[in-house]
């Protein structure tokens, strides 16, 4: 999987991101409640977490964790956990933690 890891700061010693989310997105038109529809270009990173997040694709679990384990944890010395960024409606739950585990450990 191709990845542009890129620093992350906050509160711990540090974080990475596999890629951005999305390249570019294009307003295609408007649904019935005036709200504009997108035609959004993902990066493959961007794409994987889209399908296992919105569609609950869970075969992208297996290649996100091994590029995880390819791509990010060698650039630390010591890897305490790794979560994904959650989003502000979500601040309370983590989820992949188990998958995302054993998809690198299989």
């Amino acid at each position: 999987m191709e990845v542009n890891i890129k620093d992350i700061t906050g509160n711990w010693d540090r974080g990475v991101v596999l890629d951005k989310h999305s390249k570019f997105s294009v307003v295609t038109g408007q649904n019935e409640w005036g709200h504009n529809i997108y035609d959004t270009t993902r990066t493959e990173v961007g794409e994987a977490v889209y399908q296992l997040k919105y569609k609950s694709d869970w075969t992208k679990v297996q290649p996100l964790a091994k590029c995880l384990y390819a791509k990010a944890y060698p650039l630390f010395q010591k890897v305490g956990f790794m979560v994904r960024k959650l989003e502000k409606r979500f601040k309370n739950t983590l989820t992949m933690k188990t998958p995302v585990r054993n998809a690198v450990m299989t």
